[in-house]
């Protein structure tokens, strides 16, 4: 697909998308924690962040930390 950058049509938003998605460096090391690094991800969005500080050496500090999370969740 060639389109200049922010081009408003969707085919033009994929390619910079695909463009980010290939200028990004690799966080995740493994093949089995990619759910723990989507989480992480959510979070840092929804605390308003483009992306999360966390490497992989963190990812069992935050799975605890979710882990405590769920079950400080009152149960009806």
């Amino acid at each position: 697909m060639d389109c200049p950058p922010n081009d408003s049509r969707s085919d033009c938003y994929l390619c910079d998308i695909i463009y980010l998605f290939l200028q990004t460096e690799r966080l995740q090391t493994n093949d089995y924690n990619c759910g723990l690094w989507v989480l992480a991800n959510a979070a840092a969005v929804l605390q308003g962040h483009d992306a999360t500080g966390l490497t992989e050496g963190d990812m069992l500090t935050f799975r605890y930390y979710l882990q405590s999370r769920v079950l400080s969740i009152p149960v009806a």
